[in-house]
């Protein structure tokens, strides 16, 4: 059995982070926080911890989670 992954999601609000989320429904191997500038309605099933924060604040969201790995998913669709 592997390792449980931390993965830090920025952008988690948008088409992209809304699909990374439900890639992660069921998975026991992913650990996922979202970080986002806004609140959002999670899709039932996901188990995540959601930060909202200013930008300007994010790197300290992300020093605070040591995630293993980082999902950028900002920018307009």
């Amino acid at each position: 059995m592997s390792d449980t992954i931390r993965i830090a999601l920025i952008g988690a609000t948008g088409l992209i982070g809304t699909t990374v989320i439900g890639q992660c429904i069921g998975r026991e191997d992913v650990r996922l926080t979202g970080i986002a500038r806004r609140e959002m309605k999670l899709p039932r099933g996901i188990r995540m911890e959601l930060f909202v924060a200013e930008p300007a604040k994010w790197g300290e969201v992300i020093e605070a989670i040591r995630p293993t790995a980082l999902i950028c998913a900002l920018g307009t669709t």
